[in-house]
């Protein structure tokens, strides 16, 4: 397409991006997959989304105001701006408030106190409720009766709590359960033009229960939806969250024994795991079916896609972060060519250096193209039983290009799905975060007792989607003090969050800035 001159920035800009989505891998179905939900989101809102005036303001009113209005895909400034939900949950003593009050900090404050490896000139716009409220008709009275359910997360939520808590070197004390749920909304402005509206819910960790002991049941996603249905609890709110989200932050306690956190959290990875195997086994067949399809025509856009992001990627990061990124990828192709060839980190990092050294990638794949191809569908080395029908050579390509193992797709491919409601329809990706990691213990979730298989399934089925699962070993003060037989935050002036930021931006798809200090 050829380059286009003068007219909206803005829309010059959405229309490279979707041209730059239609070279990668499934981008037709992911594009109109997006376009679909976009329209669907932009929407007008219905009429009754504002709270009742003249008698007590209920969770459920709040929940669909934030539904419906704030957790909307709008235009501003001539731009459209996402509105991701990101909730951050965890079981009670996990650390969520204490997290969630030094994310919002670090939004506020930004690089004037905190490392912010993220490209751009990031600001936190102060929520003005009267503002979302005008824009569906309402008026100054319905903001008002909304203000203590909907906070600002920098400026309301966070600071008040950092300077009263651990600016004084103490924990903020957990959410009870009599609070209730309130929705914390951060809008994010980069490089000046508005970015994203980020929403997150704060609810105590006994509100969770329900939600994670839905896993536990003979048919999990009909308990979890029977929770969600509710509508009125926190539960229930937690649970709504939970099912649109885009992304999920999970935190996990470091300092619980490793067979207690296996046993706590288990039941919650087999209720995702269920949720995503439907769109897991779709995923997979149409990535199959399109494989299929472009080698019949010789056209192999996918493949072509594949190779122009590691080229992007080699060329915008360097070489190692380009290995460090896209190594299921690179390992993907590279056995492919040379399926008897080591793909260490060294042999990676040769494969991308010569990928990168090719200046036409059109030539490229018509070179090594049909190679590829058959490389990534070729069977598996060492299976002596026949393969199933349900998982053909395609399948199995599908599987290597998206660097999930043989034997997690062909249990998604070979799955019996009972018809039911999709849950989670909007996920595309989970970071698990193990908190407290400066006087805990860290053990990665997939080493935990009967958590690997699922997690495995989750990381599948959420990379078929084009997203992932993302662990993190997390401390919201950098090193806590041992204070007689307590652990306590160290002094302000030393405090130096790891890994708070990073699970959610992460998720967000921010570009890291890897260029260092």
């Amino acid at each position: 397409m050829t380059e286009r001159r003068g007219g909206n920035p803005d829309l010059r800009d959405v229309v490279d991006r979707l041209e730059e989505a239609l070279r990668g891998p499934d981008a037709l179905s992911r594009v109109r997959a997006e376009v679909t939900e976009l329209r669907a989101r932009l929407a007008l809102p219905k009429v009754d989304v504002l709270p009742p005036l003249g008698k007590p303001v209920e969770l459920g009113h709040v929940a669909r105001f934030v539904r419906e209005v704030i957790v909307r895909a709008h235009t501003r400034a001539g731009r459209v701006v996402v509105a991701p939900l990101v909730p951050v949950i965890g079981l009670p003593g996990s650390g969520k408030t204490s997290f969630l009050t030094t994310l919002g900090h670090i939004l506020a404050e930004q690089r004037t106190r905190y490392h912010f490896p993220y490209e751009g000139e990031f600001l936190v716009e102060p929520l003005s409720l009267a503002e979302l409220v005008r824009s569906v008709g309402g008026e100054t009275a319905h903001a008002e009766v909304l203000r203590p359910w909907i906070l600002d997360f920098g400026w309301d939520f966070a600071r008040r709590r950092y300077d009263a808590f651990l600016r004084h070197a103490s924990w903020p004390p957990r959410t009870a359960p009599a609070l209730g749920a309130r929705f914390l909304v951060a809008q994010v402005k980069k490089d000046g033009a508005p970015y994203a509206r980020l929403v997150s819910v704060e609810v105590a960790g006994e509100d969770l229960r329900p939600i994670f002991r839905a896993g536990l049941e003979t048919d999990p996603l009909a308990a979890f939806r029977a929770v969600a249905s509710e509508e009125t609890t926190p539960s229930s709110v937690a649970a709504d969250s939970l099912d649109r989200a885009t992304g999920i932050v999970l935190l996990v306690d470091s300092t619980r024994d490793p067979d207690r956190r296996a046993e706590a959290h288990k039941p919650f990875f087999e209720l995702l795991a269920r949720a995503l195997r439907p769109r897991a086994q779709t995923s997979l067949r149409d990535l199959a079916d399109t494989l299929a399809a472009e080698e019949r025509t010789g056209e192999r856009r996918t493949l072509e896609g594949v190779l122009h992001r590691l080229r992007r990627s080699h060329a915008r990061f360097g070489e190692e972060a380009c290995v460090e990124l896209e190594a299921q990828s690179l390992a993907a192709l590279a056995s492919a060519l040379e399926p008897e060839a080591p793909v260490d980190r060294a042999a990676l990092r040769r494969f991308a250096r010569d990928l990168a050294a090719v200046d036409d990638e059109k030539a490229l794949v018509k070179t090594i193209g049909k190679k590829l191809a058959a490389g990534l569908a070729r069977p598996e080395e060492g299976r002596k039983t026949p393969e199933l029908t349900a998982f053909d050579g395609w399948a199995r390509a599908a599987a290597r290009l998206r660097g999930v193992p043989l034997e997690v797709a062909r249990k998604i491919a070979t799955a019996e799905v009972a018809p039911a409601p999709e849950s989670f329809r909007s996920l595309r990706g989970l970071s698990i975060v193990e908190t407290k990691s400066d006087v805990g213990k860290p053990v990665s979730p997939f080493l935990l007792a009967d958590c690997g298989a699922r997690l495995e399934e989750i990381r599948a089925a959420l990379r078929l989607s084009g997203g992932d699962v993302r662990c993190y070993e997390s401390s919201v003060v950098g090193y806590a003090a041992l204070r007689g037989a307590r652990w306590a935050p160290g002094p302000y002036a030393t405090q130096t969050p790891i890994n708070v930021l990073e699970p959610v931006f992460d998720l967000l798809g921010v570009p890291r800035d890897d260029s260092g200090p």
